[in-house]
C-alpha cells in the first residue's frame, strides 16, 4: 500500500460570515518507500500538511477518546518531548476505565486479549473479521512476547487501521465537549464544585481539586498511579489538600520546576512569583502580592496553604476547566509540560 486517499468536507465560513462545507481530497503517501504509512505525514489539497508526529498522536488519541479528542489534551501530549509517549499512551488505553466501559468488560480483572482486539479491530475500526491483524496479535499476546499496549500501538500504526480511520482522522478536528461546573452550593466558589462533561462523566470536587493541584504545583497532568493514591487518601479524610500541597512543595520535581536551589528552603517571594506566573499565567498585581507576602511572613498562612489557595481559585479553575474535564493521565517516565499556555 503506497498511498491511501479520501474525500473530506471541512467546515469553513464565507467572507460575510456564512458557514459552508468545503470538499477536499486528503491522503497519506509512502514517501520513504518502506511499505508503511504510519511514519508519513497527512496532506490535504488545500495545502495543509500535518506532521508525522501530529497524525501518529491524533490516531492514537482518536481511538482512546472513541472519536475526536479534545484540543487541550492533544496539545499537552504533542508538546510532551518524551520519546516513548505513544507507547505510554497505548499502555494507558489498555488499562483505562473508559476502555473497560467501551468494551463492557469487568473492571475487577484485566481485559481479555481477544475482547480488546475485537473492540479495536471490529467495533471501532470496522475491519473485516478475516483481517490478519487479529490472529497476529492474539498469538503474540497469548505467547507473552508482547503486552496489550504493544498490540494497541501496533494496530494503530498498521496500514489497515490507518486506511479504516482515514476519513475521520484526515479532518484532524477536535471535540467540542462541554465541561461545566455544578456549583451545588450556589456560593460562587468553584473549588468545591463537581465538573460535568456533556451528558457523560461527572468528576467529583475532590478529584477536580487534586487535578488542579497537579496542574498548578507541578505544571503537568497527573500520572494515574500517584493521582489515585492521593485521591483515595483525600476522600477518606486521611490527608487534606494542604497535606498534598506540602508533599508537592517538598518534592524535587517542584523545586526543579521553580528553578531554585534544592539545598535551601524556598523563599516566600520565590514561591509567590512561581504561583502567579505558573498558575495564574500573569504578573502579580502589587496589592495582591503584598497581601499574600504579609500572610506568609506573619505566619498566618503556610506555603502549602497558599499553593492550594492559588490552585483552587476561581481564576485557575476557569482556566483549567476543559483540561480537568478531559481527565487524562500520564504514566511511567514523564517530562514536564507547560499546561497553562495552550
Amino acid at each position: 500500500m503506497s498511498r491511501i486517499e479520501t474525500s473530506i468536507h471541512l467546515r469553513e465560513v464565507t467572507a460575510d460570515g456564512r458557514p459552508f462545507e468545503q470538499p477536499y481530497r486528503a491522503w497519506v503517501e509512502d514517501r520513504n518507500h518502506n511499505g508503511r504509512l504510519f511514519d508519513d505525514p497527512l496532506e490535504r489539497e488545500d495545502g495543509t500538511v500535518f506532521s508525522v508526529e501530529e497524525v501518529q498522536l491524533y490516531r492514537l488519541m482518536y481511538l482512546a477518546a472513541g472519536g475526536a479528542p479534545s484540543h487541550d489534551s492533544f496539545e499537552l501530549w504533542l508538546r510532551n518531548d518524551g520519546s516513548d509517549k505513544l507507547a505510554r499512551m497505548a499502555d494507558i488505553f489498555a488499562d483505562h476505565p473508559d476502555t473497560y466501559k467501551a468494551i463492557g468488560a469487568d473492571e475487577r480483572a484485566p481485559i481479555p486479549d481477544a475482547e480488546l482486539l475485537e473492540y479495536i479491530l471490529f467495533d471501532f475500526a470496522g475491519l473485516d473479521a478475516d483481517t490478519p491483524l487479529y490472529e497476529q496479535w492474539l498469538n503474540r499476546l497469548e505467547a507473552g512476547t508482547h503486552g496489550q499496549g504493544d498490540a494497541v500501538l501496533g494496530i494503530v500504526e498498521s496500514n489497515a487501521f490507518i486506511a479504516a480511520t482515514l476519513d475521520e482522522v484526515a479532518k484532524l478536528e477536535f471535540s467540542s465537549f462541554i465541561a461545566r461546573f455544578n456549583d451545588a452550593n450556589d456560593d460562587g466558589l468553584l473549588y468545591d464544585a463537581e465538573i460535568e462533561v456533556g451528558d457523560g462523566p461527572v468528576h467529583s470536587a475532590e478529584a477536580a481539586q487534586l487535578y488542579r493541584l497537579y496542574l498548578g504545583a507541578l505544571g503537568r497532568i497527573p500520572e494515574a498511579e500517584g493521582f489515585f493514591w492521593w485521591l483515595d487518601k483525600l476522600e477518606s479524610g486521611e490527608v487534606s489538600r494542604v497535606d498534598v500541597a506540602e508533599g508537592f512543595l517538598g518534592s524535587s520535581e517542584m523545586i526543579r520546576l521553580m528553578g531554585v536551589d534544592q539545598s535551601v528552603s524556598v523563599e516566600n517571594g520565590e514561591l509567590l512569583d512561581h504561583l502567579y506566573y505558573n498558575i495564574l499565567d500573569r504578573a502579580p498585581d502589587g496589592a495582591g502580592r503584598d497581601w499574600w507576602m504579609q500572610q506568609l511572613e506573619s505566619g498566618e498562612k503556610k506555603q502549602a496553604e497558599v499553593i492550594d489557595a492559588f490552585a483552587q481559585s476561581n481564576e485557575f479553575a476557569m482556566t483549567t476547566l476543559h483540561i480537568v474535564g478531559d481527565y487524562h493521565f500520564i504514566d511511567g517516565d514523564y517530562h514536564f509540560i507547560d499546561v497553562i499556555q495552550l
